[in-house]
């Protein structure tokens, strides 16, 4: 959500490791919950930020993957399975932690 502080930190991060493994296979979306693709876009222009969104405008992602609050960061492996989930705001080592749950390193 552009409006959150967690949000609006962790979110160059994630974009660092899109960034640094798109070579590798890995594929990066982040997920907005209802805010409009304006607000979105100007947000990610404004932050020089390239990483592809998906709206999710009634919530029900959010819901699927069990998001009681945001940020929620959820790694998914090769085979389509859940690896891990992250809640919260974390330092760039627990995402290298759980890409590497994953079997990617970085």
């Amino acid at each position: 959500a552009t409006w959150c502080g967690p949000c609006r930190r962790w979110l160059p991060i994630v974009a660092k490791a899109q960034r640094a493994l798109a070579g590798k296979g890995v594929v990066v979306y982040a997920v907005n919950e209802r805010e409009s693709s304006m607000q979105v876009h100007a947000y990610l222009k404004s932050q020089g930020l390239t990483i592809p969104v998906l709206m999710d405008r009634s919530g029900r992602v959010g819901s699927d993957y069990g998001a009681s609050s945001i940020p929620l960061t959820v790694i998914i492996g090769r085979d389509g399975h859940v690896v891990k989930t992250m809640l919260g705001l974390h330092q760039e080592d627990d995402l290298r932690g759980a890409l590497a749950e994953a079997g990617v390193t970085w």
